[in-house]
């Protein structure tokens, strides 16, 4: 998983042009709303399921 990240990163390096750092790229703002919206998404499905993530820790 590191490794795709970082090769990614690589990727919006080369093929995004223009822009500021902070606002293209894994670590600027595009990167942030992709966190969040994955954050949301993993918190609801969490919320949705029956058991929690710590029961489910527990079993591994």
């Amino acid at each position: 998983m590191h490794g795709t990240i970082n090769a990614s990163y690589g990727f919006a390096i080369l093929y995004v042009v223009g822009g500021n750092d902070l606002i293209v790229g894994l670590t600027g703002l595009a990167g942030f709303i992709v966190l969040v919206i994955i954050n949301i998404v993993l918190f609801l499905i969490n919320k949705r399921s029956k058991i929690g993530i710590d029961e489910m820790m527990k079993q591994y």
